[in-house]
C-alpha cells in the first residue's frame, strides 16, 4: 500500500568553510528534494552561506565564526528543525577536524528523545571513526550507509 504523504528530512553534519560540507546537502536536494519529501538545510541560511567565503586560515577562521550576535539563535533553530523532520540524514564524516561536530551530536541527541524518528548515518569508514561506535551514536541511528547517495537510496526504498 502506497502512503500518500510528505516527509521532511533534516541534513545533520558538521558545517565548515570547506565546501564539502555544502556539497553533500546540495547533492540530496538535488538526488530527493521533491513534492514528497521536503529537505531542511541547515546550510541554506545566509549564516553558513558566509562560511563560504570566510578565510581559509582556520585560526582565522575559529576567531570569527561564532562572533556574529544572531549565532545563539542557531540551536534553537536546530532543534525546531529536528522536531519538525521526520527522517535525519546524519553525515558523521569529520570533513573539518580542527572543527569539532558539537551540533551534530546534540541533534543526534535530540534524535534520541525522539526514537519515532528514522536517522539514516553516513560513514565512509566506520570502522575507522571512533565516534560512529560511541552508544549515544549506535542508540540514535537506525542504520549506516557509506555515503549520500545510497541514504538517498535508502529512503525511496523505505519511504
Amino acid at each position: 500500500m502506497q502512503i500518500d504523504r510528505s516527509y521532511y528530512v533534516y541534513l545533520v553534519g558538521q558545517i565548515s568553510s570547506d565546501i564539502q560540507t555544502f556539497a553533500w546537502r546540495e547533492e540530496v536536494e538535488t538526488w530527493l528534494g521533491n513534492e514528497k519529501f521536503k529537505i531542511l538545510n541547515p546550510c541554506v541560511f545566509q549564516y553558513a552561506q558566509r562560511l563560504l567565503s570566510q578565510n581559509s586560515n582556520i585560526e582565522e577562521y575559529k576567531k570569527k565564526v561564532y562572533s556574529n550576535k544572531e549565532v545563539p539563535i542557531i540551536p534553537h533553530r536546530d532543534y525546531n528543525m529536528v522536531l519538525l523532520s521526520d527522517i535525519g540524514i546524519a553525515n558523521m564524516n569529520i570533513i573539518t577536524p580542527e572543527k569539532p561536530m558539537i551540533g551534530s551530536f546534540f541533534e543526534l541527541a535530540w534524535y534520541f528523545l525522539h526514537p519515532e524518528k528514522t536517522v539514516i548515518g553516513i560513514a565512509a569508514d566506520r570502522q575507522k571513526e571512533f565516534h560512529c561506535h560511541h552508544p549515544f551514536v549506535t542508540e540514535v541511528i537506525k542504520v549506516w550507509v557509506k555515503d549520500h547517495k545510497e541514504a538517498v537510496e535508502v529512503i525511496k526504498d523505505m519511504f
